[in-house]
């Protein structure tokens, strides 16, 4: 009889046999790891699910608590890697079992701890999960399995916080391609067209003293690198975390360009560097072929951020003069805040015009997506999911193509360059330089361009992956986490949808680089940035996620692609939609049920009213301007900042 699949009648007596079995594997020696807990070691168990490097750590034996299906009986294994799942039997037509990267586990708690009984399904352990579900397994009280398994769990989906290696260091496959030769800086500017004799790659920046969250090659305009050293430290001490504007993307035959970096630190006082606006300069130089006599700063944060920035210091540029670049500062609402804070924004250049794309920061997202999980797994006997398309989540998203959107137009019809960032230059600044730059440039949509941007643009540039994921930490609610590079992923999928032909990589690879950001698998993913990475030696202890995915390439290739090679660019952006079967996949019962719910009603009305005009979907409208949006802040919050900024300006000058 198989062990692991156990009619009712025979469970007492299985699991009274599954302990005895623990019994006398302990008395034959099993090992121990460094945190005591035994080392499973079965000669009669199928262990060829097992990955190379992952070992049964625990297994016990209860009940998984199915939303709407109640308790189903069976075995709990966890590894080093992974929680899996195995059923009794299965419930009718429904296998149940199922398994989850550790990596995923964002909280664990027990509960019911007190002795009074409070009904069968009142005692046992609660993980709620990263990708938006919660698990819950019922324990007998009498046989105190419950701590056992708690604590198997947390010390493996917490490496960092019990000091253990990741899985990461562990885990070998013979991979063919090796994933981590993927990137090449300079062969990438080189096919750009860099270096040339306005544009120069430099590696003053090689052990990462420089910048220490930039990358070790960086591209500068050659008139700057000619100014020296001195010059560019001054730049570096202007702007947040030193990130200065550096060159990302180039065309040759236009001299357009993308450059990114973080805000500038002028602060409530407007400070300002000679040095900072003389480099920015440079860069307006380096375009010979504008056609604007403006400077246009997009500022992607929302006004009241970059204002509150200034209080800590940070800000925006203001007087940097006859210049063609157009500045994509990514904060708006919050920029009044963020001036307040130090930071800044630029506002009073000459022949300037500042523009706010109102993309919000990590702690709106963070809510954002909490209530989304809300609407998706809804608690309670029904798990319709109702009202998605309403959530701040949809607006967030629709709110980052609009940018993108504006950068392609001033980049490719107007041939201007672009300076792009946000408060740091590693959240919203990425999103919006990796998706303008798969817009334009047809390379970044075939599959290995694709793994390239995301090389580029979010790692070697410092996106925090392993705090805004929260790899190997036991801190749920901490505030830095945020799934920005999620939202990301999710803009691509919405340009696949519209542009089905255009990419060489399908569905499948987002929601596959989803899955592996979490899992701790691979070392791609795994820290903050270049000089992290190379500190662990993740190149040598680790394997890389592209070999996986270059190994298994067909898994990943869209059979109908037909490359265009000219930049994806309509008059209005894209009208986001919901990923249903991403953010709802474990609850798809529940997004059926409200479509069919949706197409009753939708057939209903038709039989009263068969004369409404159906509203267009495939085009979002223009995002509103800036002028609109500041007319909006209510007065009372005006007179609040002005009296803010009055006593702060004063607090300065009598200290």
């Amino acid at each position: 009889m198989n062990p692991l699949r156990v009619n009712g009648t025979n469970r007492a007596s299985y699991q009274a046999s599954m302990q005895q079995q623990l019994v006398i594997e302990a008395a034959h020696e099993a090992p121990v790891d460094d945190d005591g807990f035994q080392m499973i070691r079965e000669e009669h168990r199928d262990d060829s699910w097992l990955l190379n490097g992952e070992e049964i750590q625990k297994y016990e034996y209860c009940a998984y608590l199915s939303p709407g299906k109640g308790k189903i009986h069976g075995l709990v294994t966890i590894t080093n890697y992974r929680l899996k799942f195995q059923p009794d039997d299965s419930v009718g037509d429904v296998d149940f079992s199922f398994e989850l990267p550790l990596g995923l586990i964002n909280g664990i708690e027990k509960f019911g701890f007190s002795k009074v009984s409070r009904g069968e399904d009142s005692y046992g352990i609660k993980i709620s999960c990263k990708d938006m579900r919660t698990i819950k397994f019922i324990h007998d009280r009498e046989t105190k399995n419950r701590k056992i398994l708690f604590e198997a769990l947390v010390v493996n989906a917490f490496p960092n916080s019990n000091q253990k290696p990741f899985f990461a260091t562990v885990y070998r496959e013979p991979f063919r391609h090796n994933g981590w030769d993927i990137y090449d800086p300079v062969t990438e500017y080189k096919r750009l067209g860099v270096p040339n004799d306005i544009w120069s790659i430099t590696d003053m920046n090689l052990e990462y003293k420089f910048i220490p969250t930039y990358p070790k090659l960086l591209v500068f305009p050659t008139e700057a690198l000619k100014e020296g050293e001195a010059f560019l430290k001054k730049v570096v001490k202007f702007r947040s975390s030193g990130r200065i504007p550096t060159l990302v993307w180039y065309n040759p035959e236009t001299t357009a360009s993308i450059t990114r970096s973080s805000q500038p630190m002028s602060g409530l006082m407007f400070k300002t560097s000679s040095a900072d606006e003389r480099f920015v300069q440079m860069i307006w130089h380096a375009n010979k072929n504008c056609q604007s006599n403006r400077l246009k700063i997009f500022d992607a944060r929302p006004t009241s951020n970059a204002q509150a920035n200034r209080l800590r210091g940070g800000g925006y540029e203001t007087s940097y003069p006859n210049a063609d670049l157009i500045f994509l500062n990514i904060h708006s609402i919050h920029a009044i805040p963020n001036r307040l804070r130090g930071g800044g924004y630029e506002t009073s250049y000459p022949n300037a015009d500042l523009i706010f794309l109102n993309i919000h920061s990590i702690h709106a997202i963070r809510k954002s997506i909490k209530k989304l999980r809300a609407v998706c797994y809804p608690k309670g006997k029904d798990n319709t999911v109702v009202g998605v398309e309403n959530l701040r989540w949809m607006a967030h998203l629709q709110v980052i193509v609009n940018g993108a959107h504006a950068i392609v137009k001033e980049v490719v019809e107007k041939q201007n360059n672009v300076l792009i960032h946000c408060s740091d230059g590693w959240d919203r600044t990425s999103q919006l330089s990796s998706l303008s730059m798969i817009l334009i440039d047809p390379f970044y949509r075939s599959l290995r361009g694709f793994a390239i941007l995301i090389e580029k643009e979010w790692l070697s540039f410092g996106h925090k992956f392993a705090t805004r994921f929260g790899h190997g930490v036991d801190n749920p609610k901490s505030d830095e986490r945020a799934p920005i590079f999620v939202q990301w992923v999710d803009c691509i999928w919405q340009y696949i949808c519209e542009y089905p032909t255009a990419f060489q990589f399908n569905i499948k690879l987002l929601t596959t680089i989803l899955e592996e950001v979490y899992s701790c698998r691979f070392g791609t993913f795994l820290y903050n940035n270049e000089r992290e990475r190379e500190d662990q030696d993740l190149k040598t202890k680790t394997e890389s996620f592209w070999s996986y995915v270059f190994d298994n390439e067909q898994e990943f290739i869209n059979p109908n692609y037909k490359p265009i090679n000219n930049p994806i660019m309509e008059d209005e952006p894209l009208k986001c939609k919901v990923w249903f079967e991403y953010y709802c996949r474990h609850n798809m019962e529940g997004v059926q049920k409200a479509h069919v719910s949706r197409e009753s009603s939708i057939h209903e009305t038709s039989e009263v009213k068969t004369d409404i005009p159906l509203r267009p979907t495939r085009r979002a409208p223009a995002p509103p301007s800036s002028h609109e949006n500041g007319d909006r802040v209510t007065r009372k919050k005006l007179i609040f900042l002005m009296i803010f900024c009055f006593l702060a300006f004063t607090a300065t000058v009598c200290f």
